[in-house]
């Protein structure tokens, strides 16, 4: 059987060796001020007769296509306004408010200097929100983003799609108030976006992955407790060893543990509002993988990532057509990648291994094909860094020209969080289910038993 240190060998892959990776669409910084000219039909705007009461139109926008999507609307709060290279922050004249503002209205100034107002509110997800700002240059078009008072954990809450009224009230100079109500669909929380149009153009937000990698999840602390327990390692010191075989032992660490607990393939990724206008994946949180013992490729992914990260592993989040997979660094300060095939974790389940084992045991014996479920669930994980790592190296060149095909990204946690995309934090959960059960614990530990 092969070992950690001859598993490292053969598939570790130095970046160095092949092209420059390119990496997944930087988290937005400009680009999601989506009420420019693209999304804002500008030239209606210009060209439409003003209303009976002298104004011209206003138009008032929700991204993308009158969705809001909580994961994304929470992963950017922490984001910052991009920089100049001198330091000062980088300005558009005609998008005002919120740089990464989904919610907002175009409008046409009717002279030079015109003071306008702008509030949005939607009472179920967000407090009212307002902004005032100039109008400088007649005729042109100015798109205006409130900064929304969101409801964070409403929104965090949310698990299935419902429809919700967000209200615009505009004053232009010395008009009157207008008001402009538009019906949205609220997604799910585990509805990630990953692309959208916006006119002829395509936007791409796969980072958005990286929102789900939960580092801080209280329930990680109970998966690295039982993965000590499997003796695989004496403790979780991610590089402070410097030696990358330690590091091989302690993501196989968190493998076993997964394996004990039954994880299997289980692909749900269907959401109910998808659009060809909108693409998005439904993800399934940490908790929601270990509780239903079910997880398809970027569920494994983000649940692989989430440990690790809280470990000190670098980590990455690799999309190809129709797959995700995980790959890290057994090396801090190189920049060998090796790969993880999630999707191999229901291979070797612990108690369907003991099961068929009671059955089929002596048999296995006498064949002289007896293996021990520590064999053999080391043997699967040979399988997934193989895979994993070989997925990686036939695609590299794939990564590189990214922006050509969006079908590949390699995106880096570390980066996305340096960015401030924040992580979608855990929720306990409040309502009851159907028997009238409470799930309130904390972590993943089951309830002591009496004896």
């Amino acid at each position: 059987m092969m070992t950690i240190r001859s598993v490292l060998a053969a598939c570790a892959f130095s970046l160095c060796a092949g092209v420059a990776v390119a990496h997944a669409e930087d988290p937005p910084e400009k680009q999601h001020k989506l009420l420019d000219e693209l999304l804002i039909p500008s030239d209606k705007v210009r060209h439409e007769q003003p209303d009976t009461d002298g104004q011209r139109p206003i138009v008032a926008v929700v991204v993308p296509h009158s969705n809001i999507f909580p994961a994304l609307v929470v992963a950017q709060a922490g984001m910052q306004e991009r920089e100049h290279e001198d330091g000062e922050e980088e300005k558009d004249e005609k998008n005002l408010g919120d740089p990464f503002g989904v919610l907002g209205v175009g409008v046409v100034a009717p002279a030079d200097g015109v003071v306008v107002k702008v509030v949005v509110s939607s009472p179920s997800i967000m407090q009212d929100s307002s902004f005032e700002g100039t109008l400088a240059t007649e005729g042109e078009t100015y798109s205006l983003s409130p900064k929304i008072k969101w409801k964070y954990e409403k929104l965090l809450r949310n698990r299935q799609q419902v429809p919700v009224d967000v209200s615009f009230r505009v004053k232009v100079g010395d008009a009157p108030w207008k008001e402009i109500t538009k019906t949205c669909t609220l997604r799910s929380i585990n509805d990630c976006l990953l692309a959208f149009d916006i006119g002829e153009e395509y936007t791409d937000t796969t980072w958005l992955y990286a929102a789900y990698v939960n580092e801080d999840h209280p329930w990680v602390d109970g998966i690295l407790k039982d993965a000590l327990a499997t003796g695989v390692v004496e403790s979780f010191t991610g590089y402070q060893s410097q030696d990358p075989e330690e590091v091989m032992k302690q993501v196989y660490a968190v493998w076993r543990v997964c394996q004990n607990r039954g994880i299997r393939y289980s692909d749900i990724s269907t959401v109910s509002a998808q659009k060809r206008s909108v693409v998005s994946q439904h993800v399934r949180f940490l908790d929601e993988c270990m509780k239903n013992k079910q997880a398809n490729c970027i569920d494994g992914t983000v649940m692989f990532a989430s440990v690790l990260r809280k470990i000190g592993i670098q980590t990455h989040i690799v999309t190809i057509p129709n797959h995700a997979f995980l790959t890290f660094r057994p090396n801090k300060d190189a920049d060998d990648e090796v790969g993880l095939e999630t999707t191999l974790m229901g291979r070797v389940g612990k108690e369907a291994f003991e099961q068929k084992e009671a059955r089929l045991g002596k048999l296995f014996k006498l064949l002289g094909e007896h293996e021990t479920y520590e064999e053999a669930s080391f043997r699967t994980f040979e399988e997934a860094v193989a895979i994993g790592s070989k997925n990686f190296r036939d695609n590299l060149e794939h990564f590189a020209n990214s922006e050509e095909d969006p079908n590949y990204w390699f995106i880096s946690v570390d980066e996305a969080r340096e960015k401030g995309v924040r992580p979608l934090a855990y929720m306990v959960e409040e309502d009851r289910d159907e028997r009238g059960d409470r799930d309130r614990r904390p972590s993943d530990e089951k309830p002591k038993r009496g004896r």
